[in-house]
This record gives C-alpha cells, sequence and structure tokens, in this order.
C-alpha cells in the first residue's frame, strides 16, 4: 500500500479547493439566472397587465364612439324624416 507523498496531498487538495470554487461560482450563476427570469416573469406580468388595461379602456372608447355615431344616425334620421336633408 502506497502512503500519498506530501506533494500528493497537496495535489489533492487543491483539486478539492479548484472543484469547491467552481461549484459555490456555478451556483452563484445559477441562483443569478433565476434572480433574473424571475425579475423578468415580473415585468412581463406588468407589461401584460397594462395591455389588458390599455385594451379594456380602446373597448370603452370604441363602444362611446359607437354610441355616438349611432345617436348621429337618429338625428339625421329625424331630419331627413320631417323633410330637411344634410350632405355629408
Amino acid at each position: 500500500m502506497d502512503i500519498p507523498s506530501s506533494s500528493h496531498r497537496k495535489q489533492n487538495t487543491v483539486v478539492q479547493l479548484v472543484s469547491t470554487e467552481c461549484y459555490e461560482e456555478d451556483s452563484r450563476k445559477h441562483e443569478l439566472f433565476h434572480k433574473q427570469m424571475e425579475d423578468e416573469s415580473k415585468q412581463w406580468e406588468l407589461d401584460v397587465g397594462i395591455l389588458i388595461e390599455e385594451e379594456a379602456q380602446a373597448k370603452q372608447e370604441l363602444e362611446q364612439f359607437e354610441i355616438g355615431q349611432y345617436e348621429l344616425e337618429m338625428m339625421l334620421n329625424d331630419l331627413t324624416i320631417t323633410g330637411i336633408q344634410i350632405r355629408l
């Protein structure tokens, strides 16, 4: 049975330290990546929420426009019925 030399033990220790440092660095990178993904996901949720609000507002504006258009058409019909014709 060979007894590891001092230099061999030092090499093993260095390899273990480097492996540990690489693992810790990879872990930090992994955590950072997940944090960035969480932040990006939250930003997407905010953006989608804003888009939903804008869509609702646009629908409401369109509905009001259509109501106004309908009311204008009714007024024009009333004027035409009474004998007043308006050219647009």
